[in-house]
């Protein structure tokens, strides 16, 4: 069912990710906010195993309902953290870190 009304608790608190590759490539992600700067997502939103890097440019934009309607704006990102086993236990393939996909944002505001 597609929620019409994402400026209501708990659809405001849902967000939209867009981060780039090494190689300037746009990929996107969704992420929850655990706390008023801080958002809980996947570690493969905010790191690439093919590029062996860290994504850049992340923005996140909660309650985001289609891309023009960014009810709470889009925020920039200060900081993000994985699980230090998402990097060291990677076999070649993504199913070999599941058990550490895992990533935190920290907003900038």
């Amino acid at each position: 069912v597609r929620i019409n009304n994402t400026k209501t608790f708990p659809f405001s608190a849902i967000g939209f990710i867009q981060a780039e590759t090494k190689a300037g490539n746009t990929g996107s992600c969704s992420g929850t906010l655990i706390g008023p700067k801080t958002v809980l997502t996947a570690a493969h939103c905010l790191y690439s195993h093919e590029d062996g890097d860290w994504l850049k440019n992340v923005l996140f934009a909660p309650g985001l309902n289609g891309m023009d309607n960014a009810p709470f704006g889009v925020w920039d990102v200060e900081s993000t953290s994985i699980l230090e086993g998402f990097v060291s236990q990677y076999q070649g393939y993504y199913g070999s870190v599941v058990p550490w996909d895992l990533g935190i944002i920290t907003l900038k505001e």
